[in-house]
């Protein structure tokens, strides 16, 4: 009789016990987001208001680029901040929101969707709604069956960007079925999948429209 009660105590306190594990994960993934983003801000006000691009050729390394996080370090972005407690792979859990439009992938190119780009990047304040267009948010799941570049480490380009549409479907919300994100404007949210992907269009399917700076590009059908 008492295994029985302690097996059912168990049965009702082991997964409250774990919400509430995950949730302090949230909240540190949350605050470090956060961090990341007022650091690229802080990058913008000593850039003539420019974000950082996600990745830009640089001749001051010998890898020849660097990645939107080794340009913010001078700003307060440290490493640390790169890690998210419910990401086991890699040892940077956030990338930069830079196309999701397939065939824009090439360095400079102003048609790239997104506003830390390949060679790109945008004032916030040129933005239509800095509030609503996503800057970082929290990185794919490595083990996807297309991921063959491996994990995301800091100063490295793989995983450093959010760079094609398929990207966008293989988001993991690790956080209580939420994934962290930060926006333009410097804010951060913890959003549930259907406020990520949409709205939907009048056909069903997901419009992505957070994902996009210009709102003349939003799929409307």
């Amino acid at each position: 009789m008492v295994i029985a009660i302690i097996a059912i105590l168990a049965g009702i306190l082991l997964p409250a016990l774990a919400n509430a594990k995950e949730q302090a994960k949230k909240t540190r993934c949350f605050n470090n987001n956060r961090q990341l983003m007022l650091s690229c801000l802080l990058y913008a006000g000593d850039h003539s208001a420019f974000l950082p691009c996600g990745s830009m050729a640089s001749t001051r390394v010998p890898k020849g680029y660097l990645t939107w996080d080794e340009q913010i370090v001078p700003f307060g972005g440290i490493t640390n901040l790169l890690l998210c407690a419910s990401h086991k792979l890699g040892r940077r859990h956030y990338w930069a929101n830079a196309n999701i439009e397939n065939g824009q992938q090439a360095e400079k190119n102003p048609r790239q969707t997104g506003v830390m780009a390949l060679g790109f990047s945008v004032k916030p304040e040129t933005l239509a709604n800095p509030t609503g267009v996503i800057s970082l948010t929290e990185i794919r799941d490595q083990n996807a069956t297309y991921a063959f570049g491996g994990v995301s480490n800091p100063g490295e380009g793989w995983g450093s960007m959010l760079f094609a549409y398929e990207d966008l479907f293989i988001l993991q919300y690790r956080h209580l079925k939420r994934e962290t994100i930060s926006f333009c404007d410097g804010h951060v949210e913890n959003a549930k999948s259907n406020i990520l992907m949409g709205p939907k269009t009048p056909s069903g399917k997901w419009s992505f429209e957070k994902f996009y700076r210009d709102p003349c590009r939003v799929p409307t059908r």
